[in-house]
């Protein structure tokens, strides 16, 4: 308050003088160290300037304008290597030209002019006092535009505030501004960097309202604190570097024409807008300490160039790559929809997108990489992984027609998701996992293994419509490579190839006796009325078969090593049983198989046989040989003996109608169950029979004192069970013994029966005495009144 006090008085004092316009001279001695600019003396014509004249200091001395001190002239020229101390206030209402001349600014001095240019000149800010605030300044400038070039020097110097206020600066040919340690230096209009200007802070703060630069310029800030208010303009081969500094920008960031930035060394890049990388521009992102933050969208195109090294890049909104972009040991966080248009190269990073991910690109290369996806990927153009991770949680991972998707030392990995695979789609996996830990894969398009490759389905459902090969050379046949299968895996289309290894294997399902658990636990291969070929075949505990008209052939013999086999269809190859259920234990099962059948002899291997009526039973056809060593567990429908079976109203008759053995009493009837070219001599040796409830599932052994009685019978092509009722069975006939033994609730019946026999036998002799009676009585009454009547 005080300082524009003093200049309002010197503005009244001035205007009541008489108004002279000079060309005035300094002529102050150079050898002189501290010529003072009121000294009238050293003036030429003597007078003090005034604000209609024109200066020239250019003698090379010094002139001083102190503390508290405050001129007014028309304009200044500095030259010769002249300087001009200014500690106090200096007005200049047209131009300040220095042109191998200095000023030095401090002690809060105030510059107001109209324009400066500076050429093979330095205007110095220096710093004398201790600051009360951030914005106690030692030097201003106001109301100007200031030029700096050819070798001219803005140098704001350590522990310095300088403030252009309402002022621009431009920075051309070769001009040069520096800001020291701890200086700041607030810029309120715009900063024009261009025709190989230089602007660099070590160790300072900057304000910059709006900044734009081109042709060959530098901005190059060192262990800085940088904030822009306004859009900033890289163009024109202009070179921006931030090293270790903390960089904020209110607004876009456009880099154009060539422009190179970069950010490194540790420190924050944080901008509120869009950056946008354009016309062969290039951004580079280097060091284990630096983020960079864009809450709008990053884009890089038209032949740009982005490299991220060892930093941190996180990206709140979309994110496009439609020229060269590099990752190098960092970490690339992307909030929304990322798109890769063009070439993308990873090595050693982390990709993550928090949205969805489409890859159009013809080339897409991680290298040592984690591309990790909480949304959808797709892919249209060709993505290769080399000793990398793939991930894709929640979301669905599809590759298009003509689409690429290459695994090379890699594993994929889906949570939670979808993996749609076009018919037309390529997936190469070579030496590598696919895992899908849970949700649907549809393989539309083939699938190609290479060598120590896996595809594993956990939990997941695998819908199968194409092929899954060794290499893309679909006749070759190998087991060096599995499919692993812990979930439900669906053959969809009519015909389909698994040339390589397949194993069904849950994690808690089925062992020797059957399974137990729910799905999650099951691994699930249903074939509905088509064709699978699978080269090696392994079906483990846990592993569940169902074959609904559908045919699984192989050029190897079925390792049935736990698990469960069930359902309606043809085995094209051979059975090795070593564990587990071939068969289920509620519904009837029909199977073929054109090979042999080899049951291992131990109690955890069963065969189950479903008689569930006369006309309704599981069977089981065996092309060569039958060499069955383990359990054969025959199931009868309970309903068959106990004569209630919907199907059957007259049992007796419909064993009857198979065989009678001459008036022995005995009916039969044969089911004719398995089927074979040959058998091992100790086969079928081990025959269970039980009954079951169709309703509630319960079962139990064959009563032994039923009148229905099963045998079993093996032939040399084929093996039966024999129903058998003996006709007498229940009478009184008989020793008493076996079949002919009545159960309690028979005796109850005839001891009830006879009773009830007795009490009509006495109740008829009862009768008749009392008839008889009746009728002796009434023949003598008769008699009486016929010898009365007579004797009248």
């Amino acid at each position: 308050m005080k300082t524009y006090y003093l200049l309002l008085i010197f503005l009244i004092f001035i205007l009541n003088r008489e108004i002279r316009s000079d060309n005035l001279i300094f002529i102050g001695s150079i050898e002189v160290l501290d010529n003072s600019f009121f000294n009238e003396s050293l003036w030429s014509p003597n007078y003090v300037p005034t604000y209609s004249d024109s200066l020239l200091i250019g003698n090379g001395a010094n002139c001083w304008i102190y503390p508290y001190e405050t001129a007014i002239v028309n304009s200044l020229k500095l030259t010769n290597g002249s300087v001009l101390f200014l500690l106090g206030h200096f007005g200049i209402l047209q131009t300040l030209e220095l042109n191998n001349g200095d000023i030095l600014m401090a002690y809060r001095s105030v510059l107001l002019v109209e324009s400066i240019s500076i050429e093979s000149s330095t205007l110095n800010i220096r710093n004398y006092i201790t600051h009360s605030n951030d914005f106690d300044h030692d030097a201003i400038i106001k109301d100007s535009n200031i030029t700096i070039a050819y070798d001219g020097t803005l140098l704001i110097s350590n522990n310095s505030t300088f403030t252009l206020d309402n002022s621009s600066l431009t920075i051309i040919n070769n001009g040069y501004v520096g800001s020291g340690m701890d200086t700041r230096f607030y810029l309120s209009y715009p900063l024009i960097l261009t025709d190989n200007g230089l602007m660099e802070s070590i160790g300072g703060i900057i304000w910059i309202n709006k900044f734009d630069s081109y042709l060959n310029s530098e901005f190059s800030m060192f262990n800085s604190n940088i904030t822009f208010f306004e859009n900033v303009n890289f163009n024109g081969f202009s070179r921006i570097s931030f090293l270790n500094s903390n960089v904020f920008a209110i607004g876009d960031l456009n880099s154009n024409d060539n422009s190179t930035t970069i950010v490194s060394g540790g420190g924050n890049f944080l901008l509120s807008g869009d950056y946008k990388l354009r016309n062969g521009s290039k951004f580079f992102v280097n060091g284990e300490d630096t983020v960079v933050f864009v809450k709008g969208e990053f884009s890089n195109h038209d032949e740009s160039i982005f490299y991220l090294n060892q930093s941190q890049f996180l990206v709140y909104g979309h994110a496009s790559f439609g020229s060269q972009s590099y990752f190098d040991s960092g970490l690339f966080i992307v909030n929304n929809l990322v798109i890769w248009d063009g070439w993308v190269l990873g090595n050693y990073t982390n990709f993550v997108v928090n949205g969805s991910l489409i890859i159009n690109t013809s080339y897409a290369s991680m290298v040592s990489s984690k591309i990790i996806s909480v949304g959808d990927i797709t892919i249209n153009g060709i993505l290769t992984t080399t000793d990398s991770l793939l991930y894709v949680d929640q979301g669905n991972f599809i590759v298009n027609n003509f689409a690429i998707l290459q695994l090379i030392g890699s594993e994929a990995r889906i949570n939670n998701g979808q993996l749609r695979i076009h018919p037309l789609a390529y997936l190469d996996i070579q030496n590598s996992s696919f895992t899908l830990v849970s949700g649907n894969v549809d393989t539309l398009g083939n699938v190609y293994l290479d060598s120590s490759s896996g595809l594993t389905n956990r939990n997941g459902t695998y819908n199968l419509y194409s092929g899954i090969y060794y290499t893309n050379d679909t006749s070759i046949k190998t087991n060096y490579v599995t499919v692993s299968n812990d979930g439900i895996f669906n053959v969809v289309n009519k015909s389909v190839e698994i040339n390589v290894a397949f194993t069904n294997s849950g994690s808690g399902g089925g062992g020797g006796g059957g399974s137990s658990g729910s799905n999650s636990s099951i691994a699930q291969l249903n074939i509905n009325n088509n064709t699978l070929f699978i080269y090696d075949f392994k079906n483990e505990n846990g592993g569940e078969i169902t074959l609904n008209g559908g045919t699984l052939s192989s050029d190897n013999s079925i390792q049935f090593n736990g698990g469960i086999i069930k359902g309606n269809g043809s085995f094209n190859t051979s059975i090795n049983q070593s564990n587990g259920q071939f068969g289920s234990k509620s519904t009837v099962n029909n199977f073929n198989i054109t090979g042999n059948f080899i049951q291992s002899s131990n109690n955890n291997s069963t065969i189950i046989i479903i008689i569930d009526s006369l006309d309704s039973f599981s069977t089981l056809n065996i092309g060569q040989l039958a060499d069955i060593n383990g359990i054969i567990e025959i199931r009868i429908n309970q309903d068959i003996f106990n004569n209630n079976n919907n199907n059957n109203d007259n049992l007796e008759s419909n064993l009857s109608q198979s065989s009678s053995n001459n008036g022995n009493g005995i009916t039969s009837t044969t089911f004719n169950l398995i089927n074979y070219n040959n058998k091992t001599s100790n086969s079928f040796s081990n025959i269970q029979f039980k009954t079951y409830d169709p309703k509630s599932g319960s079962e139990s052994d064959i009563n032994k004192d039923s009148c229905i009685q099963p045998k079993a019978k093996s032939g040399s092509s084929s093996f039966s069970v024999l129903l058998e009722q003996n006709e007498s069975c229940g009478s009184n006939s008989g020793s008493g013994s076996g079949k002919n033994k009545l159960s309690g609730g028979a005796i109850a019946g005839i001891v009830i029966g006879c009773c009830v026999a007795v009490i009509i036998i006495i109740s008829a002799i009862h009768y008749r005495e009392r008839i008889r009676l009746l009728k002796v009585n009434t023949s003598r009454k008769l008699s009486n009144m016929s010898v009365k009547l007579t004797k009248k």
